[in-house]
Formats: C-alpha cells, structure tokens, sequence
C-alpha cells in the first residue's frame, strides 16, 4: 500500500525533489501538494501517513508552522525542513514522530528514521 503524504513546500522546485526523493525512499507514495500552511490546514482530516512541511513559508513563522502542524495532524509523522535550520526548534517538540532535518543534509538519517517507522514495508 502507498503512503500517503502531504507536501507543504512554496518553492515548486524543492517541492519536486523532495517528492521525487521520498517517493524514491519509500518505494513509491500518493502526494498531495499544497503551497501554504493555509493550504495544508484545509487537509487535516484526511488521512496522512507523513507531513513532509517547510519551516519558513510567507510571513508565517517557524514556530507558527510546528504549531498548526503537529497541533493539526497529531495522527501523522512529520518532517520539518529548512534550509536555515535552528537547532532549537529540535528542543520544541519532544516526539519521536517529529523530525527536523535541513534541505542541504543527505537524507541518510531521514531514511533511516523512515525505515524505522514503516518497516517492514520499506525495503533497505
């Protein structure tokens, strides 16, 4: 079964490779794509495996987007992403199903924690 996952990401480009990328990692995924954070609260009643989300979008703050969010789609793991990522932002959110990644690392340790969540349905 594909994982079904929402992208909020305001820059077109990213945002393909970043689909491109996980869907690569997770042998395939359904993306719904949206551009805002505005955008992303009109789907929090649907049914999302993981909330792959942008810390800095528009004029809204990154601690205005880990609020909406996990607030917001408490039954999904997320990633946040950024490419001027603050470590403080890891200090809070204590939840295993959180993870705060920057948009220049490898995505080795985004894999591994994808493995970790869905094995065995992600093969190495």
């Amino acid at each position: 079964m594909n994982k079904q996952i929402l992208l909020v990401e305001d820059n077109p480009l990213v945002a393909l490779l970043t689909e491109d990328i996980f869907s690569s990692m997770l042998g395939g995924a359904r993306f719904t794509h949206v551009h805002s954070l505005d955008q992303a609260m009109r789907h929090m009643h649907s049914p999302f495996d993981l909330v792959i989300c942008d810390l800095h979008m528009g004029n809204t703050t990154a601690d205005e987007v880990i609020d909406e969010v996990c607030s917001s789609f408490r039954s999904s793991e997320v990633v946040f992403f950024s490419a001027a990522l603050e470590k403080t932002y890891e200090d809070t959110i204590k939840n295993k199903r959180v993870l705060f990644m920057s948009k220049g690392e490898e995505f080795t340790e985004v894999s591994r924690w994808l493995k970790k969540i869905y094995a065995p349905s992600i093969s190495n």
